[in-house]
């Protein structure tokens, strides 16, 4: 019979993991480390999350802002703030090879790889409802994925290829040039 699991010990374990990632980043994070410094056995770690890319990717989950679609009734904003939060996950530079590191540990393992593909749904996902939502209304034009792709896919390649920042300025500006610009009433 399988022991059930302690909320306690996989919070303190999460923060722990999010603190070493935070100081010593993906490779100064060993499980076995995180495992004493919390008062539990690794074998408890290794029940929770089976490889330290697991664990990774619950830390980059249990950090994630709300994902909840803001509707202040102004599409483009919104989808500012949405593109703006994406940006902030992937921001500063120790979270881009994070990132990048379990982008290429996913290739090889295809239990993480699910895990991950779920961790970029999501972040996608916060952008497509607003995209979507904008469409539908008439305020966006164009085809949603595309979009979507447009936009998700420009934060990414900035963050894991070239390494520029990922500010609020960035935010606006690539949201300026995907969905056209607009004069202070809001329309096209």
């Amino acid at each position: 019979m399988a022991r059930p699991r302690n909320a306690e010990s996989d919070a303190a374990i999460l923060a722990a993991a999010s603190a070493v990632l935070g100081e010593r980043g993906y490779d100064g994070l060993i499980v076995d480390e995180i495992a004493r410094s919390v008062g539990v056995a690794k074998t408890t770690v290794y029940r929770r999350w089976p490889t330290k890319n697991h664990l990774v990717v619950s830390v980059l989950e249990d950090g994630e802002p709300d994902a909840a679609a803001a509707d202040s009734g102004d599409d483009v904003r919104d989808l500012t703030s949405a593109v703006a939060a994406l940006c902030s996950t992937l921001d500063p530079a120790p979270m881009r090879r994070l990132v990048a590191e379990l982008a290429a540990a996913s290739s090889r393992d295809p239990a993480l790889r699910s895990e991950v593909d779920r961790l970029w749904a999501r972040r996608r996902d916060a952008v497509a409802v607003v995209v979507e939502r904008g469409v539908s209304a008439g305020t966006l034009s164009g085809d949603s994925a595309l979009i979507v792709d447009q936009l998700v896919g420009a934060v990414y390649y900035r963050a894991l290829i070239t390494g520029e920042t990922l500010d609020a300025e960035y935010s606006r500006g690539l949201v300026r040039a995907v969905v056209g610009p607009r004069d202070a009433e809001g329309t096209a």
